[in-house]
């Protein structure tokens, strides 16, 4: 995978968790090899088998539980605090958004999330991959989520995405609380 600017928001998508295991294998060997650690969220069920799976020492996995669930329900600021706090720490961010499927009261909160990270990584060393199951979106929320990310990862290439809308350009922003 070619190097990432400091500060990238990419998304990613796959049909399974075979195909979700090589974008991560992929992308998180890419940024240990920088140095530091990388993080990568997954759901809660599934954590114990990605990190078998990545076999990679230097990467952290963590179940969504502990990132996006923090205070009991998914909340745009107490995640951006959570990377404002541990952010630092990570060359490299992989968030798997599977268990949004199942609590699709938070789908506003995490399109305003994904809006947000724009503002929140400029200037700062994180680079963040999103990724979600193309078999658990609908097409309204895949057109949501490719909108709000600068930057697309198909099979293997980083693309600059020509339907990006920055945050304060959105004629229809995620809404906020």
């Amino acid at each position: 995978m070619e190097p990432l600017a400091p500060g990238t928001h990419l998304c990613a998508f796959y049909r399974g968790s075979r195909e979700r295991e090589e974008i991560l294998g992929s992308y998180l060997a890419a940024g240990v090899g920088d140095g530091k650690r990388c993080l990568c969220v997954v759901d809660e069920s599934e954590a114990d088998a990605v990190r078998a799976g990545l076999r990679l020492e230097e990467v952290d996995v963590l179940p969504h539980t502990s990132v996006y669930l923090r205070g009991g329900k998914f909340s745009c600021d107490d995640v951006l605090e959570f990377w404002n706090e541990r952010g630092s720490s990570f060359a490299r961010v992989a968030g798997d958004a599977r268990w949004a499927s199942r609590d699709l009261t938070s789908l506003d909160e995490l399109l305003l999330y994904e809006s947000e990270l724009n503002r929140f990584l400029a200037g700062r060393s994180l680079v963040v991959a999103c990724l979600y199951d193309l078999d658990l979106l609908s097409s309204g929320v895949l057109s949501a989520v490719i909108r709000l990310h600068p930057k697309v990862l198909l099979w293997g290439a980083v693309l600059d995405n020509a339907s990006f809308v920055q945050p304060d350009d959105d004629p229809a922003p995620p809404p906020r609380r």
